[in-house]
C-alpha cells in the first residue's frame, strides 16, 4: 500500500509557514510560494483527477440521475402493488419478474455492449427504462390491478439493466485515464452510495406526499436524465464486432474461465452472495422488529452500513494497494461479524458499527475488483466478462432468498444467520489459498497474455 499523501501535505504546510511572511519581499519567495501551493493543489486534487475529463463528468452525472431514480423507485413500487391487492406475494411476483429478466439477458447485454458502441447501448437501456416506468406510473395512476402487467413491465426494466451494467463497466474505461481508474471507480461507487443512502427515503417522502406513482415517475425522469447525458457523451467506439452470438459468447467465456483469480472470486461471491446475503436480506428485518424496536431499527442499521461503504470509498480515492484482490477479500470478511451479531447480540449500538464495517469492506472490494476488471481484461472483451461475472455472483441468490423461510422453520433464526456467516467464512478462506488472488497486480498485468480464439 502506497500512502504518501498525508506526508506531502504535512511537508508542504510545514514549507508554506516560512514563506508567508517573505512573500512580497522578493520574487524567489513569491516563485517559492507558487511551488508550494501547486504542491498543495496537485495532493489534494490527485482524488479528483478523473472529473477533470468531461466525458467522465457526463458519465458521473448520468448514474447519479439514474441511479436516485432507481434507489427511489422499490418504495413507489412496493407500495402501488401492495395498495393495489395487499398481497405480498404479488409483490414477489413483480420484483422476481424484474431480477429474472436481468439475470437472462445479462449474457446477451454483455455481448452487445462489446460489439456496438457502448453510448449507444445505454442511451437505449435508458430509454427503455424511462418508458417501462412511465408506463407502470401510469398503470398504478389509473388503478389496475393487474400483476401480470406491472410484472411484465418491471421485466422491461430488469431487461434493460442487463445491457446497461455490462456497458457501464466497459464505458469507464474508455472516459478516465488508466493512472487514475481507480479513483474514477470510487467515485462511481461513491455515487452509488451516497444515491443508495438519500433515494429509499426521499422515495418514501415522495410516495407520503404524493402518492407511489410520484416516486414511479420521478424514476422515469432520471432515465431520461441519464439518458440525455449519454447523448452528449463523445465516446463513440464499437466494439469488436466479428463473429455471430454464439461465437462472441463463447469468446467471452473463453476470456472468463481463462482467468483463475477471476472465476474464484466469482465462485466465492456465488456462495456469499447466496447464503450470507439472502439470510442479511431476509433475516435482518425479522431480528429488528423482534430484538432491536423495529422497523426503524432496521433502517439504522442500513444506514450505517451505506455510510461504511461512502468511507471506503473516500478511502479508495486516496490510497491504492499493491495486492488489491488480497485486499478486496479480506475485505469481504467484515459481512461475518454482522451476521454473527444478528444472531446472537440485541444491541443495536453494536449491530450498525459491525453493519458499518461491513458496508466499509464490500464497499472497498468493489472499486478494487471493478478497477481490476478494467486493468486485467481486455478491453473488447471487459463486457462480456463482467456479465458472466454479475451473472456468477447473482446466480444463487433467488435460491438462498426462497430457501430461508425453510431453513428458519427447521433451525431457527440464529442457527440459519450462522449458517449465511459460514457461507461467507469458508468460501472466502477458500479463495484467499488461491495464488493469483494474493500476487501483486503488476505480476498479474505480466502475466496477462493474448487468448486464443
Amino acid at each position: 500500500m502506497e500512502v504518501r499523501l498525508a506526508g506531502q501535505s504535512l511537508q508542504a504546510v510545514g514549507a508554506l509557514l516560512p514563506l508567508s511572511s517573505a512573500f512580497c519581499r522578493d520574487r524567489q519567495s513569491r516563485s517559492s510560494f507558487r511551488a508550494v501551493a501547486g504542491t498543495i493543489w496537485d495532493v489534494l486534487a490527485v482524488p479528483f483527477a478523473p472529473l477533470r475529463a468531461r466525458d467522465f463528468r457526463l458519465l458521473l452525472g448520468a448514474r447519479t440521475a439514474s441511479l436516485l431514480g432507481t434507489a427511489m423507485a422499490p418504495v413507489g413500487l412496493a407500495f402501488a402493488v401492495l395498495h393495489a391487492t395487499g398481497r405480498v406475494g404479488d409483490l414477489g411476483v413483480v420484483l422476481a419478474a424484474q431480477s429474472a429478466a436481468m439475470l437472462v439477458l445479462l449474457p446477451v447485454g454483455g455481448v452487445v455492449a462489446d460489439r456496438r458502441p457502448r453510448r449507444q447501448v445505454l442511451i437505449t437501456a435508458d430509454c427503455v427504462s424511462a418508458l417501462a416506468q412511465s408506463a407502470t406510473t401510469g398503470v398504478v395512476l389509473a388503478g389496475s390491478r393487474s400483476i401480470v402487467l406491472l410484472a411484465g413491465l418491471q421485466a422491461f426494466v430488469g431487461a434493460s439493466r442487463a445491457f446497461a451494467a455490462p456497458a457501464l463497466t466497459g464505458l469507464v474505461p474508455q472516459t478516465v485515464p488508466a493512472q487514475v481508474r481507480q479513483q474514477g471507480n470510487a467515485l462511481v461507487g461513491l455515487t452509488r452510495n451516497i444515491t443508495g443512502l438519500l433515494g429509499g427515503p426521499l422515495g418514501g417522502l415522495l410516495a407520503v406526499l404524493f402518492g407511489p406513482p410520484a416516486a414511479l415517475a420521478v424514476d422515469a425522469g432520471s432515465y431520461a436524465v441519464s439518458a440525455s447525458c449519454w447523448f452528449r457523451l463523445r465516446v463513440v467506439v464499437g466494439g469488436s464486432g466479428g463473429g455471430g452470438m454464439l461465437t462472441q459468447l463463447r469468446e467471452g467465456w473463453t476470456e472468463f474461465r481463462s482467468r483463475t483469480w477471476l472465476w474464484a472470486i466469482v465462485v466465492q461471491f456465488a456462495v456469499l452472495v447466496g447464503f450470507g446475503v439472502a439470510a442479511f436480506d431476509v433475516l435482518g428485518p425479522v431480528v429488528a422488529r423482534d430484538r432491536l424496536g423495529g422497523a426503524s431499527s432496521f433502517g439504522i442499521v442500513l444506514g450505517a452500513e451505506a455510510l461504511g461503504a461512502v468511507a471506503a470509498g473516500l478511502l479508495a480515492l486516496r490510497v491504492r494497494f499493491r495486492r488489491p484482490l488480497l485486499v478486496g477479500t479480506y475485505g469481504t470478511l467484515l459481512l461475518v461479524p454482522e451476521l454473527l451479531l444478528l444472531a446472537w447480540s440485541s444491541s443495536l449500538a453494536a449491530i450498525s458499527v459491525s453493519a458499518a464495517a461491513a458496508g466499509a469492506g464490500m464497499g472497498l472490494f468493489g472499486v478494487l475488483w471493478e478497477t481490476a476488471l478494467q486493468d486485467l481484461v481486455p478491453p473488447d472483451a471487459l463486457s462480456r466478462v463482467s456479465s458472466y461475472d454479475a451473472l456468477g455472483s447473482f446466480v444463487l441468490l433467488p435460491v438462498g432468498l426462497a430457501l430461508m423461510g425453510p431453513l428458519v422453520g427447521a433451525v431457527g433464526v440464529p442457527s440459519a444467520l450462522v449458517s449465511g456467516a459460514v457461507g461467507v467464512l469458508v468460501p472466502t478462506l477458500g479463495v484467499l489459498a488461491v495464488r493469483d488472488v494474493r500476487r501483486p497486480i503488476d505480476e498479474l498485468h505480466a502475466a496477462r497474455v493474448p487468448i486464443p480464439t
